[in-house]
């Protein structure tokens, strides 16, 4: 077995007598892309920095290849960091900046000449080394600052919400960019955001945090397929929520659940929900099947179109479940077409799960 090359253990930071992160832990493989994710407030940029060593830990450790760098500066820790700004000195061309750090470590002229050349070759940006930052779109001013970070030859990239400052049509598009070069690079890369879709879209493994503990960690579909609380469930993606007031056995696998006194459908699961506390049901809304209701059968969910919403590729059904509490939220399902009245909701996908609250 391959040792990891980023290894976090039971890492702590402190403020006052406040305990902002931790204990995390997690491990990073050479050229995976990993994802810290969660809303704002949930510490994920503080434990960047204390990777990267801007921030002190206040227990735990942080590895990097094999190596405890807890307590070693910045620049003694081989990582490369990419701000959110992009932080680009206005006044230097485009090489300059990327020559910056190495001129800080006293690199030769001929040296330093050489690795700004390949790096700028390998971002596609050689035929703009001579112009200033202003002179720059969003997303090569976002290049010239990875190349900063690359032309270092770190041993890891941390990346600190690199595309939030874009446009939302340029971040699409730069985000398969920085995609392409970390696969490309074979780098392991730490990439801090608060956009689930871009989570889901850029990385092998997705850790999500929440009031600076981890909620739970895995591959981009087990995050959204198999949510372990409300909480992934709803911060990730859309979902529909319902508690759940009984569930029995109903063999194969599968389970019987009553919502209300209304509603009773069949879930499958791979272990007993009861025993893990999981009494709620997490359902996609792109895993339901909407119809009339002439399509009623004896395991699908009933109620009442209530309006919808027209989104382009898909329209959003809200409907309002029999049974359920007048100050419930209805359900949400998509479809190709708008309904009106009486509808019956079908299990079809993937994408309903027990969860825990």
């Amino acid at each position: 077995m391959t040792r990891p090359i980023l290894n976090l253990v039971d890492v702590t930071r402190d403020y006052g007598n406040a305990t902002v992160i931790g204990p995390v832990s997690f491990s990073a493989e050479q050229g995976e892309f990993i994802s810290l994710l969660g809303p704002s407030g949930c510490g994920k940029s503080t434990l960047l920095r204390c990777i990267a060593g801007f921030e002190p830990v206040n227990g735990g450790r942080i590895e990097l290849n094999g190596k405890d760098v807890s307590r070693e500066a910045p620049h003694r820790r081989r990582v490369g960091l990419v701000f959110q700004s992009f932080a680009l000195f206005p006044h230097l061309t485009v090489a300059r900046n990327v020559a910056f750090g190495l001129r800080l470590r006293r690199t030769g002229k001929e040296e330093t000449a050489r690795r700004v050349g390949e790096t700028l070759e390998l971002v596609g940006l050689s035929h703009l080394a001579d112009r200033y930052p202003a002179q720059l779109s969003g997303g090569q001013q976002q290049r010239v600052a990875i190349a900063r970070a690359l032309v270092l030859r770190p041993e890891i990239m941390l990346l600190d919400e690199p595309l939030s400052s874009l446009d939302a049509k340029l971040r699409l598009h730069m985000r398969r960019e920085l995609r392409a070069m970390q696969q490309d690079l074979n780098m392991t890369f730490v990439h801090v955001t608060h956009d689930q879709d871009e989570a889901l879209a850029m990385s092998d493994k997705i850790v999500v945090l929440s009031e600076g503990r981890i909620e739970q960690m895995g591959s981009p579909r087990e995050i959204y397929d198999r949510p372990d609380t409300r909480f992934i469930a709803d911060f990730i993606g859309s979902s529909n929520l319902l508690e759940i007031s009984e569930i029995e056995p109903a063999g194969d696998g599968m389970w019987s659940v009553r919502l209300n006194e209304d509603q009773r459908i069949v879930i499958a699961a791979d272990a007993d929900p009861r025993q893990s506390g999981r009494h709620w049901l997490s359902i996609r809304p792109e895993s339901l099947s909407i119809g009339g209701e002439d399509t009623v059968s004896g395991s699908c969910l009933t109620g009442t179109a209530i309006g919808h919403s027209y989104g382009g590729d898909r329209t959003e059904i809200f409907v309002r479940l029999d049974g359920a509490q007048s100050d419930a939220p209805p359900i949400v399902a998509h479809a190709d077409r708008s309904f009106d009245g009486r509808v019956a909701l079908t299990i079809t996908g993937p994408g309903a799960t027990f969860v825990r609250a």
